[in-house]
């Protein structure tokens, strides 16, 4: 392996390097050869240094443990933060749930007060918006049937008093009739009382 570093060195005209390898004598090592070029721009040697990498592995082992915790503390803040915003959804849609069950038993006077600029927001709009709705056919229905109501009695209150008149009127024909009678009787009395005296006098 040295010698393939070596030719590398030389042929590429630039440092190489070995892998890190374990030696019971030195440990963790890493080998370097560093070309050495003539004013010709011949490599004429190659130097060659042996690294302590004790110190390079311990910071990579290090940094694959800290990369690790990374990940395990950034998966809990992911699985808080999911667990926060399913919590969030299960409100608002418990929320919008309840109030729609009351609308549906007639009460309007509710609104879903949630101020959010996602779907929950839109939504809660769309209900709040519908109870409005629901709010002016009710009281356009209300309305309408206070008319209806007081029509009905100004109706029934105008026939009352055309009964009355009817029976006012009928009231004073009998009256007229009566006197009417009465006048006809009288006539007809003066009528055969001038007429006896008449056959007295004859």
């Amino acid at each position: 392996e040295d010698l393939i570093n070596i030719n590398d060195c030389i042929n590429s005209k630039s440092i190489t390097s070995s892998k890190i390898s374990s030696n019971e004598i030195y440990g963790w090592m890493v080998s370097s050869y560093a070309p050495i070029v003539n004013s010709k721009g011949k490599v004429v040697a190659v130097l060659g240094c042996d690294f302590d990498a004790e110190a390079l592995v311990n910071e990579i082992h290090n940094y694959r443990i800290f990369i690790i915790l990374s990940g395990v503390v950034l998966l809990l803040i992911a699985l808080f933060a999911i667990y926060l915003t399913m919590n969030k959804s299960l409100k608002i849609i418990s929320m919008i749930t309840s109030i729609s069950g009351q609308v549906a038993k007639g009460v309007l006077n509710k609104k879903v007060e949630i101020s959010t600029n996602d779907e929950f927001g839109l939504m809660s709009e769309s209900v709040n918006q519908m109870i409005d709705h629901l709010s002016d056919i009710v009281s356009n229905i209300e309305k309408e049937s206070s008319n209806f109501v007081q029509e009905s009695s100004d109706v029934r209150q105008l026939s009352k008093n055309l009964a009355e008149v009817a029976n006012s009127q009928a009231t004073l024909t009998e009256e007229v009739s009566s006197s009417i009678v009465q006048i006809v009787s009288n006539i007809e009395e003066n009528t055969s009382n001038a007429r006896n005296a008449e056959s007295i006098n004859v």
